[in-house]
């Protein structure tokens, strides 16, 4: 599994998250069929894989074009929380538009001695976009605005839900951020005790 894949924390950031840096430039994880199915069964909207290239193909004919829509509204509520501290009217009504544009299919379910109502879409598009929504949703219930951060690597472009205790995480990942600008302020330290 690409380690980017859950890092966010939540579902709809991970889709956000699906645009990255690559090697200096902005790269688009959800262009790579590999990528997009891993991508889909890492959090939980594909249970099992293709069996085979067509299968997939179709699969994501099906999916990506509501995905890629999605990531660009994701993408505009992470930018409305870090300048506004909420949703704009514009990104609710986005929102809005998506869920009037759904199919959603309600059923009961026996979960732990009781019931439970389910929601979800009715085909993979749909299912996929109704869970996105309801990541938005629920993490914006359960978490703090200022929580929803920005990776602070200067070359990263990744954003997380910040769940520490304290509420001072600062990278996407200590493995994939944190230890290499911890290691280059280091060196920085270094280089200016020696006078180069």
């Amino acid at each position: 599994m690409h380690r980017t894949m859950t890092l966010g924390g939540a579902l709809w950031i991970n889709l956000a998250n699906t645009v990255m840096m690559r090697d200096g430039k902005r790269t688009d994880g959800l262009e790579d069929p590999r990528f997009a199915v891993e991508w889909l069964m890492s959090n939980g909207l594909l249970t099992e894989a293709p069996e085979d290239k067509h299968a997939a193909g179709r699969m994501l004919a099906a999916v990506l074009p509501a995905l890629m829509r999605l990531r660009d509204l994701c993408a505009g509520a992470i930018s409305d929380l870090k300048r506004n501290g909420r949703l704009s009217d514009r990104t609710c009504a986005d929102i809005a538009e998506v869920l009037r544009g759904l199919e959603i299919e309600a059923r009961m379910e026996r979960r732990d001695g009781g019931f439970r109502l389910v929601h979800e879409g009715r085909s993979p598009a749909d299912r996929a976009s109704h869970a996105v929504i309801q990541s938005i949703v629920d993490t914006l219930a359960s978490h703090s605005p200022d929580r929803i951060r920005k990776c602070e690597h200067p070359s990263c472009i990744l954003h997380f839900v910040d769940t520490s205790k304290s509420g001072r995480r600062r990278w996407c990942s200590m493995e994939l951020c944190g230890n290499r600008q911890k290691a280059a302020e280091y060196y920085a330290r270094q280089k200016k005790k020696s006078g180069g």
